[in-house]
């Protein structure tokens, strides 16, 4: 960051980074003539008058804006400020605000761009474009992957990040190949040119969409991700911004989970012992198809639906089976285990001796109990 955090020192705007707590971590030279010396560590809102001339209070403005950040990764807006010393600064901000990692963490960049005739360094027109040109290039290199199109689906612009995602040489590749990255339909069955106009019209109508997209890289590469369209107006038009969160790793994880679940339920299966699961309620939930064998049914899910018809009224010491099943999965889950042995019987009531042990295993961030039991005939 040291070099980057060189170019927005050299900068004629303002740039603050703020931690996830929405204090300063980083201002730069501009920020620091503007709003004072001691910036790092404040809390944004001290860099605000207590409302702005809309009325609105500043600290909730900041913070709704903030939160449309987080949700769709970058925001502009106009906004009032003040110095360190609470006096307000005699012109208006617009302010653009991204999202960005640092060190694991998700902190917000800012960059102040003076708005009114007597903006320092933007008294005409050039210098404000120049202004919004300086912005756009830092902009550039945050790792958002963004993407601008018009209502009929035209890529406008697009980030380094979008061009790297989709494995392009350069920008202008990106804008005259995009449409090779397109599937022909969705993995919902919609063809992807379909699907685009209507997420992009409801975008226009409503202001946001969300939804899950798939395209390609031009290696073929299958990129799934999660996409948040967001309205915006450029000199006089509404355009639509891109922001994708990659759900490579998503589904790569879901993939490898679904594999898991199927080898651990084929493990189970295949053993000589009925294996179930009761979860923090003690209810039965999972069973292995040992049951269908063991009690002579057709399906393990009648076990399950009817656990307790699996047992008489009484076990042999004169206990109520369903209290002392009650007990004994208490006890497993006090003790972290418990073993005993059970009567059970089939639905014609032939009876069925076992010996069962239970154990407290943590499933799915709860405490759950496996019971084992062993078929004593």
């Amino acid at each position: 960051m040291g070099d980057a955090y060189g170019i927005l020192d050299a900068s004629q705007f303002c740039c603050l980074l703020l931690d996830s707590g929405l204090n300063v971590k980083y201002a730069n030279k501009k920020a620091t003539e503007t709003f004072g010396d001691g910036l790092i560590g404040v809390p944004i809102d001290r860099l605000s008058p207590s409302s702005q001339s809309s009325g609105q209070v500043s600290a909730d403005g900041m913070r709704a804006h903030l939160s449309m950040v987080g949700i769709v990764g970058k925001k502009r807006f106009a906004w009032e400020a003040c110095d360190l010393l609470g006096t307000p600064l005699p012109h208006s901000f617009e302010v653009d605000a991204a999202t960005l990692d640092v060190d694991g963490q998700q902190c917000f960049v800012m960059f102040y761009n003076v708005l009114g005739h007597n903006c320092v360094g933007c008294e005409n027109l050039k210098e404000r474009r120049d202004a919004e040109e300086k912005i756009k290039a830092i902009t550039e290199h945050i790792p958002i992957i963004s993407t601008t199109f018009d209502s009929d689906f035209n890529i406008l612009d697009c980030n380094r990040a979008a061009v790297e995602l989709l494995g392009m040489k350069d920008k202008q590749e990106m804008l005259e190949k995009f449409d090779a990255n397109l599937l022909e339909f969705q993995p919902d069955g919609t063809p992807s040119r379909e699907k685009a106009k209507q997420m992009i019209n409801r975008a226009l109508e409503e202001g946001v969409a969300v939804f899950e997209w798939t395209n390609q890289n031009l290696a073929g590469e299958l990129l799934p991700a999660e996409v948040t369209l967001v309205r915006t107006e450029s000199r006089g038009e509404y355009h639509v911004i891109s922001f994708r969160r990659d759900l490579r790793d998503f589904y790569k994880y879901k993939e490898m989970e679904y594999i898991l679940t199927q080898r651990s339920q084929a493990m189970l299966d295949s053993s000589p012992l009925l294996c179930s699961i009761f979860d923090e309620n003690s209810n039965i939930i999972a069973t292995n198809r040992k049951a269908e064998a063991f009690f002579e049914i057709p399906d393990k899910q009648i076990y399950i639906d009817n656990f307790y018809e699996f047992s008489p009224k009484y076990q042999p010491d004169g206990e109520l089976s369903q209290e002392k099943g009650d007990i004994m999965l208490a006890q497993a889950h006090k003790d972290g285990h418990a073993n005993f042995t059970w009567l059970h019987q089939t639905r014609d009531g032939k009876p069925v001796p076992a010996e069962i042990y239970l154990k407290r295993v943590m499933l799915e961030g709860k405490n759950q109990i496996i019971s084992y039991t062993r078929d004593l005939r």
